[in-house]
Formats: structure tokens, sequence, C-alpha cells
């Protein structure tokens, strides 16, 4: 299976074996940004996803624009279908899909601290550390460049994702 590497802080960079990939157009860098932080662990209903990138399409019309979506994205980094799988009612990825996402390592060394018992976590070196592991990771807003001003929903998520993160860096210090 190829390595896969995506970074979405500073905008998204998605790299397959080293080599970078251009994924086709921004709802489908929207749906790969969403699909890895809402649905990583459970799969996302094809409606919902429809109805928060294309909520103008009929239902029907925003269906189909989600299979095209997909599909570009399957081309652009999963063309074995490891990582992503799909069916009539859901989409979601592979629970055992290998790869690298800035974001989830950027939370993992920022929720190390909270599992240690000492009363001063900003005086401990590991907790330091941890966290200048995180912030070293952030390279610029979440999907820095991004907007879907047709998807209201999505931009508000957007926001909210990318003050949380922001807010994150900001109370590192």
């Amino acid at each position: 299976m190829p390595s896969l590497h995506i970074a979405l802080f500073g905008g998204i960079q998605v790299l397959v074996d080293d080599q970078l990939v251009t994924l086709a157009y921004d709802k489908v860098r929207a749906l790969l940004a969403f699909l890895l932080i809402e649905a990583h662990n459970y799969p996302q209903r094809r409606e919902t996803l429809a109805g928060l990138l294309w909520p103008e399409q009929s239902e029907k019309e925003a269906r189909h624009s989600l299979s095209q979506a997909l599909l570009k994205l399957r081309q652009a980094i999963d063309p074995n279908n490891d990582l992503i799988f799909a069916d009539r009612h859901t989409v979601g990825w592979q629970t055992a899909a290998q790869f690298e996402l800035d974001t989830a390592v950027f939370t993992t060394h920022f929720h190390q601290c909270q599992t240690h018992s000492h009363l001063q976590p900003a005086l401990c070196e590991s907790c330091m550390a941890h966290r200048e592991t995180a912030v070293s990771l952030y390279k610029g807003p979440f999907l820095a460049g991004l907007s879907l001003p047709d998807a209201p929903q999505f931009e508000q998520w957007l926001t909210q994702q990318r003050e949380q993160y922001h807010r994150q860096v900001m109370n590192s210090g």
C-alpha cells in the first residue's frame, strides 16, 4: 500500500509515496478534509455530505456531485480502494487505513499532558516537548485558502475548526 501524508494546516497538501498530489477542485478538498476530521472513525451518510457541500442542488444532483467528487478523490489518492469505502448509504475511511494526518498528530501531542496526574503541567518537560511538537506542525490556519461560499454549513464547520486549532496554538505558550 502506498504511503499517504496529508497536511491540513496552512492549506491542503497531499503526498502519496512522497509525490505531491493535486486534488481536482475545492469541493474535493473539502470532502477530503471533512471525511478526515469528522468521519475517520465512523461513516457519514451520503445525504449529509451531499447537503453539506451542495446545498443549492436538488438531492439527486447533490448526490451525483458527491459521487463525482468521490471518484476524483479516489483517483487522486486511493486507486486501490484501500482508504475510502462507500456504499449506497455511507462514505467513510477504512478503519485499518494507514496514513499520517498533521491535525491528528497535532491533537495527540496536545492531549498527551492531559493524561498526566501532576499539578503543574506547564513545568513538565515532557508536556513542553509535546506542545512544541504540536505547535511545529501548525503551518498556518486549518485549510488556509479554502472557502465554499455556496456551502454555508461547511463554512460554519470550517470556521469552528480554524478557531479551535488556532486557540490551541495560542494557549500553548
